[in-house]
């Protein structure tokens, strides 16, 4: 009896601090979308038209669903290389699923990529540990595309990233993540083969750190015997951020905006989605939207007092309405859903 008070106790105490979390972040993206609406940031009459423009809500809708489903696949290579057998099809709902949740529903018992893990599991009984590692990889391969992207475009932006040290530090980090996580996997992988590594993993005190740590590198070993099939993640990670940015110039090239040409929107979109998935508010709302105001103007050559902030907001509201096959996936599956919460419950 004891135990399961204790228990009660952990599991309403978890969801009180995970639900003030959630409603803080909810607060915090209200009050950035106030100050951007106030400081004309955002465009009121301009959002309107564009998220009502029907030629813009249908090509960034599409463009989305090619995204989500090229993201289905590119998991699903990751998984073919951990030896985990789930077809492409099941692949691409699971992430519908999981982007539609985690975007209507924040804060919920559940993170986009727990659930991720649970759905494969349900597919893959007892091969927990490579279906994680895959979402890890997945999230590594889309973190490194972007910031590979932003360090290319933004050598072409040296004169004006020279300008302002917040791009200084930008371009840094892009430099960092482009050459730093290569070199970084190159040398844990060479290291961790030799007798001294060998050593050094059986000094680790903690065995579950240990075990941790031996899977990892079988991971690592799994994916580089697959160079070709790597090559192809690698690609559809950096195609899948080229269609980001083609969802923004569909926005521009719809109504005029600004002073900023097509390359300029390029390097503030790569910037402002890297800023958008910083876990500050519910979906980086508001986050995103002032990043991508803000790099704007400082890569205006001649200055203006657009709402670039609009821009961004409106390929929020419309790629949402891409993420409504989610809710179609969940209704079907709701049943496994039900059945992969609970044996998925400690």
């Amino acid at each position: 009896m004891i135990k399961i008070i204790r228990r009660l106790r952990v599991v309403v105490n978890s969801s009180l601090s995970q639900n003030t979390i959630t409603g803080l972040k909810v607060v915090m993206a209200m009050a950035l979308l106030a100050v951007l609406f106030y400081g004309d940031v955002i465009d009121l009459v301009t959002l309107g038209q564009l998220i009502t423009h029907p030629q813009v809500v249908m090509h960034i809708v599409v463009i989305v669903l090619v995204s989500l489903i090229l993201s289905g696949l590119r998991w699903n290579l990751l998984l073919s290389c951990q030896g985990i057998h789930v077809s492409g099809i099941k692949s691409v709902q699971i992430v519908f699923i999981t982007v539609f949740l985690s975007s209507f529903l924040p804060g919920g018992f559940l993170t986009s990529d727990a659930l991720r893990t649970a759905y494969v599991i349900r597919e893959a009984p007892g091969q927990r540990t490579a279906a994680t590692w895959s979402i890890f990889f997945d999230r590594v391969v889309g973190f490194y595309s972007l910031f590979l992207l932003c360090f290319i475009f933004s050598w072409s932006y040296r004169d004006a990233i020279s300008q302002h040290v917040s791009l200084q530090l930008l371009g840094s980090i892009a430099a960092g993540v482009s050459f730093g996580l290569p070199l970084a996997i190159f040398v844990f992988l060479r290291w961790s083969h030799t007798p001294w590594g060998g050593w050094l993993f059986s000094r680790v005190r903690s065995t579950q750190l240990r075990w941790i740590l031996d899977r990892l590198v079988h991971a690592f070993d799994l994916y580089k015997e697959t160079p070709k099939r790597m090559a192809l993640v690698l690609f559809l990670g950096v195609f899948n951020h080229a269609l980001t940015i083609a969802c923004i110039l569909v926005i521009v090239v719809a109504i005029g905006f600004g002073t900023l040409n097509g390359s300029d929107y390029v390097l503030v979109t790569l910037w402002s989605t890297a800023a958008n998935a910083l876990p500050i508010t519910p979906g980086g709302v508001g986050v995103g939207e002032g990043s991508f105001d803000q790099i704007a103007h400082m890569l205006e050559v001649v200055p203006s007092t657009a709402g670039y902030g609009t821009i961004f907001l409106v390929f929020r509201i419309v790629s949402s309405m891409a993420l409504l096959p989610g809710l179609v996936f969940y209704l079907i599956y709701r049943t496994d859903l039900t059945n992969i919460l609970r044996d998925s419950t400690p």
